[in-house]
Order: C-alpha cells, then structure tokens, then sequence
C-alpha cells in the first residue's frame, strides 16, 4: 500500500483476466470511480496508440485501475503479472521507474514468485484445456476493448481471438510479439 512504481509498467493479460477486470469494475467499483476508471483507460489507449511495444514498455504509464490514493481499484481480481511484480525494497522500483531501460534488479521474496508463476501458468493451461483464447494482451487497450465491444466475449468461448484490435500482444504457442 502506497508504493505504485510498478503499477506504471507495461502488461500483459490474458482474456479471462480481461473479463474478470470488466466485471469487477462494473459489479464492485463505485460509479464515479468506474467513470475515472474509463476515462483513464481511453487517455491510456489513445496514448499508447501512439507508441510501439518498446516504445510503451521504455515509457510508465499509470495503470487506469491505479487510484489517485495509489491503490488498486481492482486488487482482488488483479492479473498473474500483477501479482508477482513484487519488491523487498522499493530503491529500485523508484529507480526503474524514473529510467525504465535500468537494468536495475528490485529483489523478490521467491515464494511469492513462484505463487505468481504457478497462477499464470494454470491460468493458460486451463485456457489451453477449454480451447478458448489464450493470447497475452496489453492491459489498456484490451479492457476497454471488452467495455466497448461485447462480442469479444463470444469470441473467446468461440476459440477465436478475443481483442482483434489490440495490436499488443503475445502468442503463447510461439512466444512472439505480435506488433
């Protein structure tokens, strides 16, 4: 609490993180925050628009569920990456955060990690066993993707890609970076 250097990173989601943001902020956020949420989330979008992956990356962005108290307005349901992105000591988040091509390293408590990894990696393997889209989005331009178009939910229980237009995003099967 009160640490945010890493809620300004690049991330990436998957589809059923995406659909549980949407529906934690329209079930569990108050409406003035949820208009703050959208309004961020467009300003992001049309920010990043702008930017190429490496561009985005080098460059910290607020997270749209980042609130002016700097807490998560989504915490409960915050995505795998989210949740291992965690620091023993904020020196170097802060220095990362100021230079984001530091190739400073914050330390992590390994359990903590690991936790992380293991809830990212069932999430795909669970995706994978259903067949539904199991493409890495950036966060910004997907949730508002799924705000904005309520046919992306019938193309991920369909098996076809739930975002078509965001352009960020990664490929599990291959690992690459779609661009």
């Amino acid at each position: 609490s009160g640490c945010s250097y890493c809620c300004h990173c690049h991330v990436h989601v998957s589809a059923t993180e995406v659909f549980a943001l949407t529906q934690y902020l329209t079930l569990k956020v108050d409406a003035h925050q949820r208009v703050e949420v959208l309004a961020r989330l467009k300003s992001n979008a049309q920010s990043i628009s702008t930017l190429s992956v490496d561009e985005h990356i080098q460059t910290s962005i607020r997270c749209a569920f980042l609130s002016d108290e700097q807490r998560c307005l989504a915490y409960e349901v915050r995505p795998g990456a989210c949740r291992g992105h965690h620091a023993m000591d904020a020196t170097a988040c802060e220095v990362t955060f100021h230079d984001p091509s530091s190739t400073v390293q914050n330390q992590m408590k390994l359990s903590l990690k690991k936790c992380s990894t293991g809830y990212i990696m069932a999430n795909e393997a669970a995706q994978g066993q259903v067949g539904v889209d199991d493409q890495k989005y950036e966060l910004h331009t997907a949730v508002l993707e799924a705000l904005e178009n309520r046919a992306s939910f019938k193309r991920l229980k369909s098996g076809k890609l739930a975002f078509p237009g965001v352009k960020d995003r990664v490929d599990p099967s291959i690992r690459k970076i779609e661009r």
